[in-house]
Order: structure tokens, then C-alpha cells, then sequence
């Protein structure tokens, strides 16, 4: 028996609040223990659901599709009776344009992080890491149909390290650009780990990119506007002290072009990077000149890499940003979580900012327990979509919040 608690809460809006109290009152009625259970099925535009099972389900990318409908990616937990255990696996699920589930499927890997879409609808890759024979982990590829049913699977790395896949972009000419790291054994130095695949995972390129005794951590890539290709991450001394958020180029080729290091006295990461029509935007955390603890951090530099402005967001506690998205307004929507605001632990955290990254509005969602948002997007028909995951007393489930442009769930 599960027996999940939230409190969820919306802030200055009496109404929203009641609404979320309810519709997560109501999933807890219904059964949390259901798998893809519906919270409110209905054709609003504006929703919150919670998808999952007893145990953990977690949620990490998620795709806008032609049709106005959203693949989403993420790992659930499973018990086997039979085996005694808990199994974690990738699962996808199609979501109807009022985030209702259409179909979900669970797939082979032990978490999937990233989702592309596949060339005239065929279907999806699913990208992020498998536990192999030998008890270590490898990146790991997975080639779905359009209704998410796993063709063929690829691994890549070294057979005596251990690799963490991270971000998954298309790139021209259908290929695919994977993000991860690699980690050596022993000194437990991690390494930035980029391939470049055909369609069938096939792989075209690869390098590992790192310093001696320096360890990195990885965020996501894109394919520039040129040609190029662009990664975030961070990067720290292994014997300690402090990171720095960390910007490479590459051409296509996957050969060095520029690295960047992003930082001050504190430690600073960099979760996510997106293309503007003069730079590029990068969001991750910072404990530098922060309010207390980590602050949300919005960079944006030039095509070159230099800082041209940066803007912190936060309270005396820790916050921190996984996702930024270019808004069509020319502003940017920042997904991450708070410690600083909400009900207590973290809440999952949306901040709108102008194209200077002033802050328009935020809004939190979550309860008492560790609430995190993972990705949000801004949909073709207007509003926003987030993504994240709500923890239960004994579970964690997905949950896919729509909202108006002004992020509020209630019209």
C-alpha cells in the first residue's frame, strides 16, 4: 500500500491554490499506486497531472510533436514479485495536447534523460544510461516507433568506466548529437563525453574532452545555427575547492573550437544552453553574490562566449535552474526549484523573464517534500508546459503542469 502526502499551494491567488489542493487531493483518492493515473482529464488548456506508480517515477525531457501532442521521457520503478526486487527502467508516454496520456511504454535502460524525435514521424530516441554485464553503466541509445515500442538499442563507452548519458539534440542531415560523461575508475575523474550518431545510432564521431585533475560535470547540447556544436556543464579540481560553469565549442566535426569557464568565488554550474538570435543563454546555479546558499543563475554571452550580462535569482536558501527556453516575447522561461519559497523543502520553481533577464513573474508548485521541475516548454498554441517530479511520503511521481502565458493553472 502506498500512502502518498502533498500540500500543494499556489502563491497570491486564492483560487489557484484551491485548485491544486483539490486536484492533488483527488489523485491521492483515485489511487497513486495506479499506473499513469489521470488527475483531471479534461480539455481546459490549463491543467496539472501526476503520472506514475507505488514506487518512483521520475520525469526528465519532454518534446512538443507535430500533431500539438508531447512525448515525454523519464524512469519508473517497478516491484518483481517474483524476484523480490525493484526494477527501474526508461518508459516514454504520449500525451494529448491536455496532457492526457494516449499510450506509455516501458523500455530497456536503466534511466532515460533525453528525447528527439525521430525524421517525419517514425518514432523517437530515447537517450541516457544502462547497467551493464560487468556492473558498470554505459550510455545507452534506444530507437522507438511512432507508438513507443523499442526497435534497437545502442551502447557507447569504455568497457572499464562507467558513462552517464545526459542530452540528446537532432542535427542536420539526420544525425544526432549525445551528450554524457565518462568516469575512470579508481580516481573517479569524470570527463565531458560527446558523440555524434547517424539515425540508426550508428556512431560517426566521438571525443572525450577534460584536464588532469580536473573532474566535469555535464548539462545539454545543441547544434548552432552555423553548423557548430555547443555544450554545457562544469568543471572542478579533483582534489576539491570550487567549480566553474563550463561553455566548448566545436565544429561539427566534434574538434575544439573554444572553452570557457564561467565563475567566482563560490561554486557555480551550468544545467542547460539555447541559441539566441545574438548569443546564447545558459542557466544553472550560483553561490557567488548570492542571497544565501545557491542562487538560480541566467548567463547570457556572445557568439564568441563573453559574458555579456548575468542575472541571480534566489533567497537565503538554495535554488537552483535545470532548464531555459526563448520565449517567442524574446524573454525566457527558467524550470528548476526553491528552497527560498513555497511549503517547505524544495518547490518546483518557474521564473518569466524580459530579454534582459529581469524577472516578469514566478510561481511555485509542490508540497511539503523535495519538489523538483526538470524542463519546461513554450507550445506552438501558446501557454507553457513544465515538467518534474512531486514526492509522496513513500513515492515520486511525474507531473506535467500547463499554464497561461502568465503561468497561472486557472483561466
Amino acid at each position: 500500500m502506498c500512502t502518498p502526502y502533498i500540500s500543494p499551494k499556489r502563491k497570491n491567488n486564492t483560487a489557484a491554490n484551491s485548485l491544486l489542493i483539490g486536484l492533488l487531493a483527488l489523485g491521492l483518492a483515485l489511487g497513486s499506486c495506479n499506473r499513469l493515473q489521470n488527475v483531471r482529464p479534461d480539455d481546459s488548456g490549463v491543467f496539472i497531472k501526476l503520472l506514475g506508480g507505488a514506487l518512483d517515477d521520475r520525469a526528465f525531457s519532454i518534446i512538443e510533436n507535430p500533431d500539438g501532442s508531447f512525448t515525454l521521457v523519464g524512469t519508473s520503478t517497478r516491484a518483481v514479485i517474483d524476484a523480490n526486487r525493484n526494477v527501474q527502467n526508461s518508459v516514454i508516454i504520449r500525451l494529448d495536447a491536455n496532457g492526457n496520456p494516449l499510450w506509455n511504454e516501458n523500455l530497456s535502460g536503466y534511466e532515460g534523460r533525453s528525447v528527439a524525435p525521430l525524421p517525419n514521424n517514425q518514432g523517437f530516441l530515447v537517450f541516457g544510461d544502462i547497467i551493464n554485464e560487468r556492473d558498470t553503466t554505459s550510455l545507452y541509445l534506444i530507437g522507438t516507433n511512432a507508438q513507443g515500442q523499442e526497435q534497437w538499442s545502442r551502447t557507447y563507452g569504455l568497457p572499464s568506466r562507467n558513462e552517464r548519458g545526459f542530452s540528446i539534440v537532432p542535427a542536420p542531415n539526420n544525425q544526432y548529437l549525445l551528450l554524457g560523461m565518462t568516469i575512470a575508475p579508481v580516481t573517479n575523474q569524470t570527463q565531458m563525453y560527446a558523440v555524434r550518431t547517424d539515425i540508426e545510432g550508428n556512431v560517426l564521431r566521438e571525443r572525450i574532452y577534460g584536464f588532469t585533475g580536473v573532474s566535469n560535470n555535464v548539462g545539454s547540447i545543441i547544434q548552432t545555427n552555423n553548423g557548430d556544436v555547443l555544450w554545457c556543464g562544469d568543471t572542478f579540481p579533483n582534489l576539491g575547492t570550487n567549480s566553474d560553469a563550463r561553455l566548448v565549442l566545436t565544429d561539427s566535426l566534434l574538434n575544439l573550437k573554444w572553452d570557457f569557464t564561467y565563475g567566482g568565488a563560490g561554486n557555480e554550474t551550468a544545467r542547460d544552453v539555447k541559441q539566441t538570435f545574438d548569443g546564447y543563454i545558459i542557466v544553472g546555479s550560483t553561490e557567488t553574490n548570492s542571497a544565501g546558499g545557491r542562487d538560480v543563475w541566467l548567463l547570457k554571452v556572445d557568439l564568441g562566449g563573453q559574458l555579456i550580462w548575468q542575472r541571480n535569482y534566489g533567497g537565503t536558501a538554495n535554488d537552483e535552474g535545470f532548464s531555459v527556453t526563448p520565449t517567442r516575447d524574446g524573454g525566457f522561461l527558467i524550470v528548476g526549484y526553491t528552497e527560498s519559497k513555497g511549503q517547505g523543502g524544495q518547490d518546483i520553481w518557474v521564473i518569466k523573464t524580459d530579454f534582459a533577464g529581469d524577472p516578469i513573474w514566478d510561481k511555485t508548485f509542490g508540497g511539503t517534500r523535495d519538489d523538483q521541475g526538470r524542463a519546461g516548454i513554450e507550445p506552438r498554441n501558446g501557454g507553457f508546459l513544465i515538467i518534474g517530479t512531486i514526492f509522496f511520503e513513500n513515492n515520486q511521481m511525474m507531473t506535467v503542469i500547463r499554464t497561461d502565458a502568465n503561468g497561472n493553472i486557472v483561466k
